[in-house]
This record gives structure tokens, sequence and C-alpha cells, in this order.
């Protein structure tokens, strides 16, 4: 057994219950926070899941392209902007998304950069799958994900790591926790520095959110992903062959 398979996975019941959303017909919104890049590409993708019936954009900054996003996919589009009060009423805030998406009847939700914390509560009305910018079946002594957070690339690079990689996992109520579904192909580390980060994270971007997002998704749509197949290494598996199996 190796360190990944030790690590205590708080989702799995969420998985199993994707699992099951995913092969039926899933009303999916996206939820994304940055500039759209991510959320594009599962749309401009949206052929090789054709069951998935995509109702909805939601941001909480209305500075960036959700609506335009929106409009482009002609899709709903909810805005539930971040609260200036200190602090954070994480409860109040994904209560009132919670309201909009049972209006609109959604039961699964892809994360693609949302930059909160979604509570207990909220995931399991409303089951999710995130990437995330790091291999997170590295792990630490307590064989916890080492590169978590929002500088997760930059702290693997410091980390003298030989590659980075993402990981789509299913969310749960910690930072880029629960099970761990893929990981990408991996992205040689040869920097000297930091100099390069931003090409090094467009890199990632490409093998990660635009080629394994996509793959995994319609690869849950077609029943192909099961639990004991878990985590799935891009890097040592031909993923495509799992389409004809």
């Amino acid at each position: 057994m190796d360190a990944s398979d030790r690590i205590t996975h708080p989702g799995e019941s969420l998985f199993e219950r994707i699992q099951t959303v995913c092969i039926g017909k899933p009303r999916v919104a996206i939820l994304m926070s940055g500039g759209g890049s991510n959320a594009r590409k599962i749309l401009d993708e949206r052929y090789r899941y054709p069951n998935f019936d995509f109702i909805a954009i939601g941001t909480d900054n209305p500075g960036f392209h959700g609506a335009k996003l929106a409009r482009d996919f002609d899709l709903a589009w909810v805005l539930t902007e971040h609260w200036d009060h200190v602090p954070f009423d994480r409860s109040a805030y994904f209560g009132a998304l919670a309201d909009s998406f049972h209006q609109l009847g959604i039961n699964l939700v892809l994360y693609a950069g949302f930059m909160k914390i979604a509570p207990r509560v909220f995931l399991h009305e409303f089951p999710g799958i995130n990437i995330h910018p790091a291999d997170l079946t590295i792990v630490n002594d307590q064989y916890q994900p080492k590169y978590t957070g929002l500088n997760a690339v930059a702290y693997a690079v410091k980390a003298g790591e030989s590659y980075i990689a993402s990981t789509i996992h299913v969310v749960d109520e910690t930072v880029d926790g629960g099970t761990i579904i893929a990981v990408s192909k991996h992205v040689p580390l040869l920097l000297e520095g930091l100099s390069e980060l931003h090409e090094l994270q467009e890199k990632l971007k490409q093998t990660g959110e635009h080629t394994l997002y996509p793959q995994v998704l319609a690869l849950l749509s077609r029943g192909k992903i099961t639990k004991d197949m878990l985590p799935l290494h891009a890097e040592h598996q031909d993923l495509n062959a799992l389409f004809y199996s």
C-alpha cells in the first residue's frame, strides 16, 4: 500500500452519488470566480457528455465573465456576490446559492475556479467535482495532501518536486479534500526558480483543465469510472482505453 492509498476520503459516499447522477440526466451548474476559461472548455466539450443538461453558470464575482459565458451558451446566470462583512457568513451565503439551485433543479455542480469552501449540508444536496492544480496524491507524514490551496504550484516548485500535475476530485468541506478521481499527465519542473511560474501554470491548465476534466466527465457520463478504480493516473494509464472497456 503506498501513501496515496492511505489518504482518508470524507467524500467517498459523495463519489457514489456522483456516479449515479452522472449516468442519468444531470442538471448541471458550473461555479466559477475568475475569467472562465475552465468553464468555457467544459461547455465547448459538452458533446462528449451529451446526457449532461447544463443549466446555469454561478459566480461570486460580477466583474468577471460569468454573465457573458451564460449568454454565449444560453444558460441561467446565478450571481451571489461576496458580502463584505467580516466574518464571512458561509452558511448564509451557500443558503442563498442553494435557493437558486433548488429553483433551477440543479443536482450536479462542476467547480471551475470557484474560490469558496462549501459547507457539508450544501454538498450533500448538490454534490460536486473540482480540479486542483497539484497532485493531491503527494502527501505529508500525516498522509494528507501536501499541496492544497491557492499557491499549490508555487509550493511544489519551492519544495523541489520533479513535476506538477492537476487532480480531479470530489468536493468536500475541506480545502481541496474529497475522493481523488484522477491525476493528470505530469508537467516536468525544470525551472531554476519562480520566474516562469505563469508559463508553468498555463502548461498545467492544458493537461488538467482543458484535457483531463472533460475526459473524466465523459467517462463518468458513461459509467466507466468506478470506486475500485480510483485514483486514475493519466501519466501511467491510457484513460481513453476506458471508453472501450
